[in-house]
This record gives structure tokens, sequence and C-alpha cells, in this order.
């Protein structure tokens, strides 16, 4: 095997380059795609080099999930030292979510070929290409470098370590322990490179969590769970003091579990902008006293001074950590060396969040509620006046809440979606996230309204009937992949895979430089675990009539392909500019008669003929009942290829 040595020169200059930023979202990355691979490749050595299962000695810090939050690891830097003033373990979760992962684990890693024995990264479970190419750092690397940057990472993340121990006394991991666990030699005999399995050792190291509700093993949305007896039984087999993991989101940055015998903690202060919760740095000294560092959110914005940015806070947050460790130290500070124990904290209960949807039937704090006052200032007491639009559902008005502009759904008494509608769009959008899918921002109860981001071109359907010169080609083939795109993010969620249940132009709204975002959740449904369709009770069918599957409408199973068919007819409307009806036999007719380009859309300029044909066969495959189960995920990567000579999509 070749090493990949960089000169340290180098790397002192990229970190210097990280470290400088001024800590924007930029929508460009400082570094040359050519030195992000020479990261990839050289801390990849060094992971291969070290074993899986870490031997570690105190005194080090340990940190949690970080997830793209690129200027809170900034300021955790600056609030416990910089390497190698301090020796560090990340508990793993460096990309997603947050706008600046490329920052995050670029900075990781130089510091990791830095310092190859101070500073250590464990494997979360967003290193994984499954997980990644959907929450985010794919698309990050596509939009600031190229795929085959993201395709470097993945390589890189599956050789990374997955344990470490600390002085024999304290195990860490990102997820937990696994029934499959019976000695830690077993980590060590874990082959890298490697994916993450779906079940076994390493996938439970990775996934699991600890549950208060379940005594010995269990199973969880998430995978294996196990509760207070297993992690007591554990310490006590292995002569080990504490297990700290991450994983999971803390309110409080950590939180301890079993009489103190496990810690989670979470290094991400206001997770997504949306939780509110504190991030948190345990310090593990040389006599195995673990003490917190606290970084609290709403910071006051970054100053610079003498050309150096600072922080203010800074040395309160150092402060408040000496107060606590010095005031309540029986408390805050847990002495593994004289195997103090005391009562637990907190535990780690139901309502704990998680970064994924783990239960489609949970309520979601993560959007805001807004009272009937509110509803009505920010739409001139529901005036028509401020009325943009109406549905079976109901109306739709444009306002102002909190200085941001709005769309309101209005659900009348006699809408087509009724009060589980209402829920249901809400829990589903109200945890969900992805580019092409309408933002949530609230909610009225009183007023069963629904509150989202306003996007000012409308609704696909309109621009096709009312304004198709606006839509070009290139915007018609990218607004495809990006539904493509999003159907394919709710089609693999998990546990449970969500079928749309409306796919149709109408739901498609269009943002002001016509970026694509899938709207109206009120029929969707999830899919029970480990099954791939429902059965749908209404004798009544719900949505537009040409879009519905006719395998739907006859045996009344909704299944994953109920979404693609209905994709398949708006692939080929995006095409012909044609009504829905009929278009699959006149389009399945032209390209059998080699007629295809007498019905394409001209309004949308000169369609190359190629791209065309593409589409097409899309659109017909889509709606052709034998292969539309794989064929979103089968088409994707085709139409990446395509995408480069398309106009670039503004953000």
């Amino acid at each position: 095997m070749i090493d990949h040595i960089m000169e340290d020169a180098v790397v002192d200059d990229i970190i210097r380059r990280l470290r400088d930023d001024d800590r924007s979202a930029r929508h460009n990355l400082l570094l040359s795609e050519s030195e992000v691979r020479q990261l990839c490749m050289a801390a990849s050595d060094i992971f291969l080099k070290q074993p899986i299962l870490l031997q570690l000695s105190a005194p080090i810090m340990v940190c949690g999930d970080i997830h793209g939050q690129f200027s809170d690891l900034l300021r955790l830097f600056e609030c416990v030292g910089f390497p190698p003033a301090a020796n560090y373990i990340f508990l793993g979760n460096y990309v997603d979510y947050g706008k600046q992962s490329l920052e995050t684990i670029c900075l990781l890693l130089a510091y990791k070929i830095k310092f190859p024995e101070n500073f250590f990264l464990l494997r979360g479970s967003h290193e994984c290409a499954s997980m990644n190419r959907i929450y985010g750092f794919y698309d990050e690397c596509k939009r600031k470098l190229y795929v085959r940057t993201w395709k470097a990472f993945v390589h890189c993340f599956e050789c990374l370590p997955v344990a470490a121990l600390v002085e024999d006394k304290i195990l860490c991991m990102h997820g937990g322990l696994s029934p499959d666990l019976d000695n830690l030699g077993q980590i060590n005999r874990i082959l890298r490179p490697t994916d993450v399995p779906d079940t076994g050792l390493l996938c439970d190291l990775i996934w699991s969590d600890p549950s208060t509700s379940v005594r010995g093993w269990g199973f969880n949305d998430r995978g294996v769970s196990y509760g207070p007896d297993k992690v007591s039984e554990f310490l006590q087999k292995h002569d080990l003091d504490l297990i700290c993991r991450s994983h999971q989101v803390v309110e409080d940055g950590y939180e301890f579990f079993s009489t103190r015998q496990l810690v989670t903690i979470f290094s991400a202060p206001n997770f997504r902008g949306e939780f509110d919760n504190a991030g948190a740095v345990m310090r593990i000294d040389d006599a195995l006293t673990c003490s917190f560092t606290i970084l609290k959110v709403n910071f006051p914005s970054i100053t610079t001074t003498n050309s150096r940015t600072r922080w203010p806070g800074v040395e309160d947050i150092k402060e408040t950590s000496r107060e606590i460790c010095a005031t309540t130290s029986q408390y805050e500070s847990l002495n593994l060396s004289e195997g103090t124990s005391s009562t637990e904290s907190s535990n780690l209960s139901g309502e704990t969040f998680s970064a994924e949807i783990s239960n489609p039937s949970k309520e979601t704090s993560s959007v805001k509620v807004f009272s009937y006052s509110d509803i009505k200032r920010a739409t001139n007491d529901l005036s028509e006046s401020s009325k943009i639009g109406r549905g079976g559902y109901g109306s739709v008005h444009k306002g102002y809440l909190d200085n941001v502009e709005v769309a309101i759904k209005m659900l009348d008494s006699k809408s087509e979606q009724g009060p589980e509608e209402f829920i249901q769009e809400l829990e589903v959008l109200g945890q969900m996230r992805h580019p092409n899918l309408v933002k949530l921002i609230g909610a009225c109860f009183g007023l069963r309204c629904l509150v989202y981001e306003f996007l000012p071109n409308g609704s696909l359907e309109d621009c096709l009937k009312k304004r198709p010169r606006l839509l070009t080609w290139q915007m018609r083939t990218r607004i495809v992949y990006e539904i493509c795109s999003a159907l394919i993010f709710l089609h693999s969620n998990k546990p449970h895979p969500l079928v749309h249940g409306d796919i149709k132009p109408h739901n498609i709204l269009l943002d002001v430089n016509f970026n694509s975002k899938l709207a109206d959740f009120g029929l969707c449904r999830f899919l029970p675990e480990g099954t791939s369709a429902i059965a749908f009770l209404d004798t009544k069918p719900k949505g537009t009539l040409e879009y519905i599957d006719p395998v739907f409408l006859k045996t009344g199973i909704l299944r994953a392909r109920s979404d693609v068919y209905s994709f398949g007819i708006t692939i080929l409307r995006l095409l012909t500019g044609m009504e829905p009806l009929g278009i699959v036999k006149k389009v399945r007719a032209a390209c059998e008669g080699e007629s295809l380009m007498t019905m394409v859309d001209s309004t949308a300029g000169h369609w190359p003929t190629d791209v065309a044909g593409f589409l097409a066969q899309f659109g017909l495959d889509c709606c052709n009942k034998k292969k539309s189960s794989e064929v979103l995920k089968c088409i994707a990567a085709d139409l990446e290829e395509i995408l480069p000579h398309l106009e670039p999509a503004s953000t």
C-alpha cells in the first residue's frame, strides 16, 4: 500500500485558512478539490494503521455530534483549547444537516493528520454513504466540489475506528452496546474499510440507543436498544467504569443514564436551528474525573479584533464550566478512579430528540405554534386581498409572521382533508427536511391552518398552464431531477418509508429561482416497518384521477410505486405540455413511431433529442407497473449525468 503523506507546511496552511474563515455559510470552499482529496487519502492511511478499538490515555476531551455546525466547532475549540493544547476524541456524526459539513470534516481530518497520536475521530451513523447521501453532505460536496469528492469521503469514512478505551476504564463509541458483544476483542476483528451492515455488532456500536423502558435487550425504531441492567452487567463483566456515547440530542449537551454509568454527549448547540439545546464537551483528567464545558445557544454575533476572530462570551463559558466543577462537583463531576456513584441526574427517556424520524406518530416540536391573533394580523383579518389560492382543502393566504413572508393554508370544515390529514401533514413536514420538500414553519391549531415558506412562483400546474415559456427545457429537466430526489428521500425513510399519495404538478411549488419543492402531504402514508405497501381503507379515492396509479385504484393497496406512477405522468406533462388524460398512450405511440420531437412542448425552447428521448422513456417506465419499483434509483444516476449540461440552478 502506498502511503499518502502530506507535508506539514501544507497541512498547517489548510488549518490556518479554515480557522481564519469568517464562519459564514460559504457557497464555496476555501480549499481546492486536490487538497480535500489529499486530506481524505492521508487520513485514511492513518486510520487504517491505528486499531479499530483505540487505546487512549487521559487527560482527553470527549466531543459528541457536530453535524456540520462549523462555527460551533471553532467556538468549541476556543472554549477548551485548539489542538495540541488539548487531546481530543470525537464520537462521530461530523457531517449532514449543517451548512458547512465540508469545512467541519476537512478541519477535523487536518488535525488528525497533524496530530495523529493526540487527535482521534470515531465513526458515527452519518459517516455512512446511505445516510450522508440523503441528509445534505452529498449535495454540499456536489455543490462546492464534485460527486467524486463525496466518494473520496465515503472511502475515508469506511476506514474510521469505531470505539475507544480511555485508560482501560471508559469505553467510547457513537451508539452503544450490542447483544453480539461478548468481549472487546471482537471489535478488533472487524475488518476495514467497510460499510455499516443493517444488523450485527458494527451496526449496534454505531446505531444502538439506551432506553429506560427496556429491561435487557429491545428494539426501537433506530435498531437495538438496551436497558440499565445491560449497562451495569457490561461494566461489571469488563471491569469498566463508564460508557460514553453520542447519537442523540440532549437538552443540556450531556445526560447521564443508568445511575451515572453511561453518559450521552452532544456537541452541536441549537441543533439544526430548531432544538434550542446546549452543546457539551466532557473532560477526562488524569484522575479519571469527568467534568463538562457547556456551549450555550444564542450567543452574540462574532467580532473581529486585530485580524483575529473572537467570540464574545468565551471567557464566560469557561468560567461557567469552572463554577460547575467547583460548586457542584459531586453532581456535575464523576470521579471514576474512586468508583464514585451518585443518584442519576437525568435519563434518556422517550422525550429525547433524535436526528431522524424515529416515530411517525410522535408529535414534533420543531414547528412554531401561532395564535389566532397572529394569523389574523398576518392576513389582515383573513381578508380576500390576502388570499392567493384555493383548493379542495380550503384557501391559501399570503402574509407576514415574524417579518417573514409566509403562505398560510387554511383548512375549512368542508375540506377533503380532515383533522387526521391536518395532523399528519404537521407531523411529516415538521420532522422531515430536504431541499425539495416545502418547509413547514408553524401551525395554528385553533384555526386548523399550516404556515409554510412562501414560494412566489406558485405551482408547477399554474406555470404549465399560464406561463409555460418561463419553464425552459433545462428547468423542466432539473425539476424532474429534484422531485426524483425528493421521492427517493421519502421512500428510503427508515424505519418507515413514506408514500406521498398525491404527486401532481399542482402539489409541486416553485421558489423565486424556479427550484421545485414537493408540497401537500395530507394524503401521505407511512408504510409499516419491513413492508412495501399498506391497505388504503377509504373507498372514495382522493387526489386527481388522471394521476392515480391504476393498480391502487383496483386493489386499494398503496405502495411506493403509486407515487412513481403519478410522477411518470408529471414527467410526460413537463415534456409535452399536454393534459394528463391519455398522455401515456400518446407518448408511447410517438416513441414507437419515431415522432416524439413533434410532440414536445416547443414553448420550452429547442429540446435536445437525447434529453427528450430520455425523459419520455423515464416517464413511460414510471407508468409501467413491471418497471416502476426501482426505476427512480436506477434513473437518478443518469439524471445526474445530464445536470452538468443544464443551466446552473440558483440557490
